[in-house]
Order: C-alpha cells, then sequence, then structure tokens
C-alpha cells in the first residue's frame, strides 16, 4: 500500500524530495500509521551527495546548515526498515523510488552483494537515462553510479561511464545548467578504476569540455572545466594550459570592469589560482593588474567615529604628575605605565560581546593595505575583532600618553638629552647606545616633530627587544645558509619568543598589534615606506613602547631577571608612591 502511494505521487515527481512534498498534502497518505508517515517520510529524505572534489557520489540523510530537517542517519536504520524497504521494492516499479531503495539497503550494509550492487548501479543508469526524471538528479544519479562501480570495481563501470558521457552531450546541446553538466564531466575527467581508458576515450572527454567551454561563459563554469582538463591531463603542459585558460577567462573579466573593487576582485582571483597552480607568467600578469588599479577607483567610504572626552577626565588621567618631585620623578610614572593596548583578557571580552551575532562573521571579508592591495581574506573573525579592539585602545591611550609627556614638560620644563640619557642607564642599567636615542626621540617629540621622533622609535624598539633576548642568551641569530648570509630575525620573531619567554600578554599584544601585521603594522609600513608621517599620539604609543626595554632592567641570564618578563614595568615602579586613584596594571 506505502509503495503504491508513492508510486501514485511520484509518476510526475522529478526527484525525491518532490515526491516528500507531495506526500505532506494527500489524504491517502495522511491516513496511514503515523509510525509508516515517519519511515516515508525519513526515506525520502535520504539524498545524493556531490560535495566530494573528486566528483564521488554518496546517498546522505538530509540535514545540516543547507537544510531545516535532520533526517536520522541511515546506518542508523532498524531491521523494520530493512524489512519496509525491501517489502516496496517488491511492489514498485518507479525508477527512481527503485534506485532510492535499493541504494539505501546498499548504504546501511542491509545488502552487501555484488548481485544488490550490480542492482543498484542498473536502478540508477536507468534514472538517468530517463528523460522525465530532473536534469540534475539524472546527473547524480549517473555519478552514483558511477561511483558505486568504481569503489567496488565492478565491470558496469565501463557502461555507466559511457552513458554518462551522451547524457553530457545531450545536456550541453539542451542548454542545460551547466551544474548538470559539471556533475558527469568530473566523475568522466577520474580514471576509471576497472579498465585503462584509450586515448579515443580521453579524446572524448575533452571534447565535452571543449564544447562547455564554448557553451558556457561564466568563471563558475570556467573553474570545473579547468579542473577537470587537469585532472584528465597526463603532461604538465596539458595541466599548465588548463590553469592558462582559466586564469585568462578571470583576467578578462577583470579587465571589462569599471569599477575598480571589482577590478581588484577578478585580477586577485586570478593571481590565486595562477600562484595555486604554479603558473608563475600568469601570476605576474595579474600581479600587474592589480597594481594598475587605481586607488580612487575603488570606492573606498571612510567611517568616523568621534568620542568626546570630558575636560575633567583628561585632566584626571595626568593629575598623577602633580606630586612628582621633578623630572626624574615623572618620567618614571611614565615608564611605569600600563600596557598601551589595555588588558588583553578585557580586550578579549570587549571584541567578543561586541561582535556576538555581527552579520560580519557570515560573509566573506578582505583586508587591504594602505597600499591599495589585499593582504589577506577570511582570517579567524574573533581575531580581527581583537586587533580591531586592541587598535581602539592603542589610539585612545596614545591620545592620553601624548598629554602625559606633554604636562611633564609643562610641570618641569625639558632636561637636556645628556641628562635624560644618563638617568635612564644609572637608574635601570639601560644600554648607553639606546638611552641616547630615547633621549633624542623625546626631545624631538617635545618639539612637535613627531615623524622624527617616531622613526627612532620605532627601531629602538626592535633593537631593545634584541638586546633583552641577547641578554637572556637565547640563540636567536641565524647562521648562514646557502646564498643566504648570517643575520638576526626581523620584530615578529622577538614578539614571539618573548611571548614563548612568558612577557606579559598585555605587552607583548601591544607590541604585535602596533608594530606588526595583522594591526597597524607601523613598523612594516615605515619599513617600506608605506608611511611617512606620524601623529603624536602614534609617536607617544612608540616612546612608551621604546620606553618598555630601556626600564626593564634585566642585565643577567638568571631566574629572577626571567620573572620579571611577566611583570615588566616593576623596575620602573619601584620607589613610586602609590596613591589610591593610582592602578598599575
Amino acid at each position: 500500500m506505502a509503495a503504491g502511494i508513492l508510486d501514485r505521487l511520484g509518476a510526475a515527481a522529478g526527484d525525491p524530495l518532490e515526491i516528500s512534498l507531495a506526500c505532506h498534502g494527500d489524504a491517502e497518505f495522511a491516513e496511514l500509521p503515523l509510525a509508516l508517515q515517519s519511515e516515508l517520510t525519513t526515506l525520502l529524505g535520504f539524498e545524493l551527495d556531490d560535495e566530494a572534489t573528486d566528483g564521488s557520489v554518496a546517498l546522505t540523510p538530509l540535514s545540516g546548515p543547507r537544510s531545516f530537517l535532520s533526517v536520522r542517519p541511515i546506518d542508523a536504520s532498524t531491521r523494520e526498515s530493512h524489512k519496509l524497504w525491501r517489502s516496496m521494492l517488491e511492489s514498485t516499479d518507479l525508477p527512481i523510488l527503485v534506485a532510492l531503495l535499493r541504494d539505501s539497503l546498499l548504504t546501511a550494509r542491509a545488502e552487501t552483494g555484488v548481485d544488490h550492487a550490480a542492482r543498484t548501479v542498473s536502478a540508477y543508469t536507468a534514472v538517468g537515462a530517463n528523460d522525465s526524471v530532473d536534469n540534475l538528479h539524472r546527473a547524480l544519479a549517473l555519478a552514483r553510479a558511477n561511483t558505486i562501480a568504481r569503489r567496488r570495481r565492478m565491470p558496469e563501470e565501463e557502461g555507466v561511464r559511457r552513458e554518462a558521457l551522451g547524457v553530457a552531450v545531450s545536456a550541453i546541446e539542451s542548454r542545460m545548467p551547466d551544474g548538470v553538466v559539471a556533475r558527469l564531466a568530473v566523475p568522466l575527467s577520474t580514471a576509471p578504476a576497472t579498465y585503462t581508458p584509450s586515448d579515443d576515450d580521453r579524446a572524448q572527454v575533452r571534447a565535452v569540455l571543449d564544447q562547455a567551454a564554448m557553451a558556457y561563459r561564466d568563471l563558475s563554469a570556467a573553474d570545473w572545466i579547468a579542473e577537470c582538463r587537469r585532472s584528465l591531463a597526463t603532461t604538465d603542459s596539458e595541466r599548465l594550459e588548463a590553469t592558462r585558460e582559466q586564469v585568462d577567462k578571470y583576467l578578462a573579466t577583470a579587465e571589462s570592469e569599471d569599477v575598480g573593487f571589482r577590478r581588484m576582485h577578478w585580477a586577485a582571483a586570478a593571481a590565486d589560482i595562477a600562484t595555486r597552480y604554479g603558473d608563475t607568467d600568469s601570476r605576474d600578469r595579474a600581479v600587474r593588474l592589480m597594481q594598475s588599479v587605481p586607488p580612487e577607483s575603488m570606492g573606498w567610504q571612510a567611517h568616523e567615529t568621534t568620542v568626546t572626552l570630558p575636560t575633567s577626565a583628561l585632566r584626571s588621567h595626568v593629575r598623577r604628575y602633580k606630586l612628582a618631585a621633578d623630572w626624574r620623578h615623572a618620567l618614571r610614572i611614565f615608564l611605569a605605565s600600563r600596557s598601551p593596548a589595555g588588558s588583553y583578557d578585557q580586550n578579549v571580552e570587549t571584541s567578543r560581546s561586541s561582535s556576538a551575532g555581527s552579520i560580519r562573521a557570515l560573509v566573506s571579508r578582505v583586508t587591504f593595505g594602505s597600499h591599495g592591495l589585499p593582504e589577506r581574506s577570511d582570517g579567524d573573525f574573533d581575531d580581527e575583532e581583537l586587533v580591531r579592539t586592541e587598535q581602539f585602545a592603542i589610539g585612545t591611550h596614545g591620545i592620553l600618553l601624548d598629554l602625559e609627556l606633554i604636562e611633564i614638560e609643562r610641570r618641569f620644563g625639558r632636561p637636556g638629552a645628556p641628562e635624560i640619557s644618563s638617568w635612564l642607564s644609572v637608574t635601570f642599567g639601560c644600554d648607553p647606545d639606546h638611552a641616547t636615542q630615547f633621549a633624542r626621540a623625546l626631545d624631538l617629540h617635545g618639539d612637535g616633530k613627531s615623524s622624527d621622533s617616531a622613526r627612532i622609535s620605532i627601531p629602538l624598539v626592535e633593537a631593545g627587544a634584541r638586546r633583552l633576548l641577547l641578554v637572556l642568551n637565547e640563540p636567536i641569530y641565524r647562521l648562514e645558509r646557502g646564498a643566504s648570509p648570517g643575520r638576526f630575525p626581523a620584530m615578529d620573531f622577538y614578539v614571539d619568543k618573548l611571548e614563548e619567554l612568558d612577557l606579559d600578554k598585555d605587552w607583548v599584544r601591544a607590541l604585535r598589534t602596533t608594530l606588526l601585521d595583522p594591526g597597524m603594522n607601523l613598523r612594516n609600513m615605515a619599513a617600506h615606506g608605506f608611511k611617512f608621517d606620524f601623529a603624536p599620539s602614534e609617536a607617544a604609543v612608540l616612546l612608551r613602547l621604546a620606553g618598555l626595554f630601556c626600564a626593564m632592567p634585566i642585565e643577567r641570564e638568571a631566574e629572577s631577571d626571567r620573572a620579571m618578563l611577566n611583570h615588566p614595568t616593576a623596575g620602573a615602579r619601584r620607589r613610586l608612591r602609590r596613591r589610591l586613584s593610582w592602578t598599575w596594571r
């Protein structure tokens, strides 16, 4: 009775899902026992899934993010289910239902014999040849038949591939959607398991791909056609030609765009494809096109946010300098201040709470550098939000640090650079050269030359980190290797090493987010000629980072000195009288 109802409802259906939809409004189906209705609905919820990259297709329950349904797994089916499926097989002759029932038994391992597998392949092949069935389901049925025959090394594989080839040609000639052709072309481009294809066999598949390339001009078709050509290729030159044809279509699309952002998008996609498959010439062509896109054509929109801080709040912040005895005491307070990035733990909590439920986590994201070219795409969303929060904190603290330096000079005047240098060396054991440069940078900042000050502070931070690691006797020098000479590593290595040595996380994040990428990337932007001018707040932050290493009295490799890394401002805070309004972090 159940099979008869499904035969009637499926007479005009293109796939099992259409039968399932028809069941919900059918009076005869509604009269069936609820348990039987549930079993039939579960059966019709099994679908052919083609998400594997090699073109193989599996029978899986309809569930997951693509559907609002959650169908019971096939391997969780009971003996009663198997009994029902077998009885329905004896009563139905509907092709799509026969194939579904046979494959359900095969996938559930209720039937494992060669004969049943052969009947399943035959049933799917019949569905593929049936013009009344939905075209996409026909293609998936043939791909499923090929998957079963290939994995079980069945002699039916050759016949299935022949049928799939004919349906693919017919689909192209009939101007069916390219997705139908792709479901057939991808498995056809994979070498068979039971026989060695002849040159004529390969030529026929190539002819299908050539027809598809002429019929379908969009880039999604170009992708799967190129993938098929690379899979079918027998030489490196054939694989290179397939990639070059794919990249050419992307570049042609990019060149046809008037809007800079779309032009950049397609050119970057072309460069990525060429890089992935080792086509350096095509990659260079794509990069040249990316570099030629004028920044003003990108359509950027600036969104500014203004935060007004009460004058009383700013005065309260610099109030800590009111009782300082002299400029030395005041500078010690400056060097004892907390990380410009603020508390790492608090930033993590803030970034997660502020971005919870954000639609940006669901869409593709591309980060562009100040040079106008893409730097990274689809990074970890939580990490991106943390960096965004830290950059805001650093910007805010930069304004306050600049005010602190102005307040120190207002109260105590400006001491000479030699005095500051000598004081740093004597008080904290700072390297004399580093102390001299810190004093110069401080003096330039006081003169209003924040850019000149920043250009000293940036290398001074790197030099301070390197000296600290050398004092701790860490093996950081990189030996000569081949044509590469011996050298010290870059700043990112120093930050990673200091984090490994348990430098306070707040300061690790301040160094990384201010100087490196991802983050403000001030070190690399200045070093490579992308940033020449620095705001007073940026220069103040850089001075504070340089001061971290100048005021860290570590002079030898000892456990006590290593322990100081977890409290890097402890040396500057000694001899400072704590007040109730001060909060040291």
